[in-house]
């Protein structure tokens, strides 16, 4: 009996094969319409942030695409410079123009992570760390490399 048993559930799937076979079939549909999917190109942007006319170390630079796209960003070295990064590293942002957000986190700070009024001691006044308040934008161009200074004061 069990013998006979065993031939008849040859060639049936138990439940978790069942399931097994559906979730590797919706992995790979979800992953091919993402690869399918096309992102907005990017174009080469690098930069100097320059604060009160001195170059601006270790601080965190966001460009907000005003159109389509993801937001690019960049960490400046100690002489201020930086370069974009949106979907690869150092790959540029999205041509068009952008809000540029700058701020500087307290050594083991996270993004997000709120300091207080002051900006907890950041030089960076705290109008340029969000999208809604910061004055700075930028125009990134297809085609070329584009170097874009950004210019800010204490006060």
């Amino acid at each position: 009996m069990q013998r006979s048993a065993g031939i008849r559930g040859r060639g049936r799937l138990s439940v978790w094969q069942r399931l097994s076979v559906v979730l590797v079939f919706v992995v790979a549909v979800g992953c091919s319409s993402q690869e399918e999917e096309e992102l907005p190109p990017t174009a080469q942007t690098s930069g100097i942030v320059l604060l009160d006319g001195e170059p601006l170390p270790d601080a965190q630079v966001m460009f907000h695409p005003q159109g389509q796209g993801n937001p690019a960003t960049g960490r400046t070295e100690e002489n201020g410079r930086f370069v974009l990064t949106t979907y690869e590293d150092r790959d540029g942002a999205v041509p068009g123009t952008h809000v540029v957000t700058i701020q500087i986190f307290p050594a083991g700070a996270l993004p997000g992570m709120e300091f207080g009024e002051d900006g907890g001691g950041s030089p960076v006044p705290v109008e340029y760390a969000d999208v809604s308040t910061s004055t700075l934008s930028a125009t990134v161009e297809a085609g070329k490399p584009n170097d874009i200074t950004l210019e800010i004061s204490s006060e």
